[in-house]
């Protein structure tokens, strides 16, 4: 039975199981053309292109994978940096230092899918006794979104190689994810 994407309650799904979701729902609906790569060890790498997709097959997809990447609002994310900063040791900072250091979390943190940055921030007081450096976070919010964001990224690739192919003359060329076409 295929299920539409807008229709899936995803509120209990933890990150890292909404980033497969996402991927497996895409494939139910048909996108059975986005492959994972792994390596030896069956470590995620990436994603492969197969077979042959028009441009809104293409689209389609990416927007339907966008659409479990949306970012929490400023917000949220204000609201989980005090608790984190709450439950946490952090360096005494003056107002200013304060501003600027969660203005630099939030533009950074806001880069990455609502699920996973709340849930990366409620669940760094369990794991960290100081306030987190950026790099930590990062880490685990690179691995609760990685399939996503690549997913994504190997989507736009192959929409801009199509576009490239025409806009040269060259769409009968074989067009791969895997080459710079």
């Amino acid at each position: 039975m295929k299920q539409d994407i807008a229709t899936i309650n995803t509120e209990n799904l933890m990150a890292s199981q909404l980033d497969r979701h996402a991927i497996r729902l895409l494939h139910s609906t048909g996108g059975q053309w986005l492959v994972e790569r792994l390596n030896a060890d069956y470590s995620f790498q990436g994603f492969t292109i197969t077979g042959k997709q028009t441009m809104a097959e293409l689209v389609k997809a990416r927007d339907a994978i966008k659409d479990f990447c949306k970012p929490a609002s400023y917000e949220e994310i204000l609201k989980a940096l005090i608790e984190l900063k709450s439950l946490t040791v952090s360096r005494d900072l003056d107002e200013l230092d304060n501003d600027l250091k969660n203005s630099a979390y939030i533009n950074r943190l806001s880069e990455y899918p609502r699920d996973a940055v709340l849930e990366v921030l409620k669940d760094a007081p369990n794991h960290n006794k100081f306030f987190p450096a950026w790099e930590e976070l990062k880490r685990e919010l690179d691995w609760k979104s990685a399939r996503r964001l690549q997913a994504i990224q190997t989507i736009e690739d192959k929409i801009n190689a199509k576009r490239y192919a025409t806009l040269t003359g060259t769409a009968k060329l074989r067009i791969s994810s895997q080459s710079p076409a």
